[in-house]
């Protein structure tokens, strides 16, 4: 499938908006309209970053540099959860409640599927503590689509190459990283829990999906928000190149259900991050029950690829296609951070 067709409902948008945002904003004053040459030269660029026009992927590549920050060591990551006993046990809760995880043990029964009588459209009937997925009225994923341009301040990743393991949990593949790496928004710290993948994706760029989806989720870590609150970073994948920051995720695939398996090479979740990071934000809730709302959505405009030995590799461990049907933005703000650097 072309990738500029993938990327054409996110990147258009993205740099149109810029564009009447910054023209908008131009008035007859030199010092003005120097400004404005500024703000379209940096479209042009993004432009062609974002493959639209010159016929360029723009995709991040499996090389992509992390920042430069040693990696943690097993000791040190130890070290640090024990000091933070009562933030790992949440982020261990909200790794399992994300996805809808068995526990370790794998005897907690899974009420609920993707397909059928336990399918979507039920699962508000299967459980009381499900009605959200039926009576919520922030519920994810969306289709995005005439976002509002909006200068926001970037999410800034704290992330380096961490120990992890990986366990088919009978509805997704979920990789459960040691505590230590955080992502900071609109002033509040979180820790990463774990990512997981979604085929076909469950978030749409103007009615189209992508093959794959990763969500990377995160909770605070306030010692004040007692609930935890979650705030998950969705990464489009399409079809491309081999993304080696997958590899060693793919090369340790459980065989068996329930069974983590831990991944010898440390995981790089800056490496999975795209070159350009611009982010679509709105108020949402988990994508699997019990849907839970205020979750602080944060998608990836610009997709990474993913060979088709890797894709496929992925979702041949999914009983079913693991994404929830696309539900109703209502009232809620779609908005398009125009802020990113872009060079």
């Amino acid at each position: 499938m072309n990738k500029d067709t993938y990327i054409k409902g996110g990147a258009i948008a993205f740099a149109l908006m810029m564009f009447v945002k910054t023209n908008g904003a131009a008035s007859a004053s030199k010092q003005a309209l120097a400004e404005n040459k500024i703000a379209n030269d940096k479209i042009t660029t993004l432009q062609e970053q974002l493959g639209v026009g010159d016929g360029a992927s723009g995709e991040a590549t499996a090389d992509e540099a992390p920042a430069e920050k040693p990696a943690k060591s097993h000791t040190g990551s130890v070290t640090a959860a024990k000091k933070t006993t009562t933030t790992v046990t949440k982020t261990a809760t909200a790794a399992k409640a994300a996805t809808g995880a068995r526990g370790a043990t794998g005897t907690t029964p899974l009420h609920w599927s993707y397909e059928g009588a336990t399918g979507p459209a039920n699962w508000s009937q299967l459980d009381k503590a499900y009605e959200a997925c039926l009576e919520g009225s922030k519920q994810s994923p969306i289709d995005i689509t005439n976002a509002k341009a909006a200068n926001l301040s970037d999410l800034t990743f704290n992330y380096s190459p961490t120990a992890a393991s990986v366990v088919n949990n009978g509805h997704t593949i979920e990789v459960d990283v040691t505590p230590g790496d955080t992502m900071t928004t609109k002033g509040i710290t979180y820790g990463l829990a774990q990512f997981h993948f979604h085929g076909p994706s469950e978030h749409t760029v103007g009615g189209k999906a992508y093959p794959l989806e990763v969500h990377l989720v995160h909770r605070s870590l306030d010692p004040a928000d007692a609930s935890g609150k979650l705030a998950v970073v969705g990464v489009l994948i399409s079809e491309g190149e081999e993304n080696a920051a997958f590899k060693a995720v793919i090369d340790n695939l459980p065989t068996e259900e329930n069974k983590p398996k831990t991944i010898a090479a440390p995981i790089d979740p800056k490496a999975m991050m795209p070159a350009i990071q611009a982010t679509y934000r709105y108020d949402g809730s988990l994508t699997t029950p019990p849907c839970s709302e205020g979750v602080d959505w944060n998608v990836m405009a610009q997709p990474v690829t993913m060979s088709k030995a890797q894709i496929a590799a992925i979702t041949a461990k999914f009983h079913e296609p693991n994404n929830r049907p696309i539900q109703k933005l209502g009232s809620r703000e779609l908005l398009l951070d125009v802020s990113v650097s872009v060079g």
